[in-house]
């Protein structure tokens, strides 16, 4: 990130200790040394606390995605991928005898009588 070689290392070196002085330049070194060391816990624990936020905001999609996967209902969307208009719903019906659904025992009873009486009409 800083872009410092050892020729501007060592400008600041004496410059430091000219400014501070060589009898208080182990007390100041210690002090930043403390400084830096806080400053890194700080952002370790914020960089942690991102984490943490983002793990917990993708386990809600993971959770939101589960409930959609179990509400899913395959008839259903069959049918509106089929007929998204839903026109069609009521046009399979009248074409089962008896106007009921196809495959009811009243239907199937109803198309036993009317092929009897075809058979005793033919004879």
């Amino acid at each position: 990130m800083f872009d410092i070689a050892w020729t501007e290392m060592l400008v600041l070196l004496v410059v430091a200790i000219v400014v501070i002085g060589p009898k208080d330049l182990p007390k100041v070194m210690r002090t930043l040394g403390v400084w830096m060391r806080k400053a890194r816990g700080l952002a370790s624990e914020f960089r942690f606390s991102l984490d943490e936020l983002s793990r917990e905001a993708d386990l809600d999609d993971i959770r939101k995605n589960a409930a959609a996967a179990a509400a899913f209902d395959p008839n259903q969307a069959i049918k509106k991928a089929l007929d998204p208009s839903g026109d069609m719903d009521g046009l399979l019906k009248p074409l089962a005898p008896g106007g009921g659904e196809p495959g009811d025992s009243k239907n199937k009873d109803a198309a036993k009588s009317e092929a009897e009486t075809e058979a005793e009409h033919k004879s």
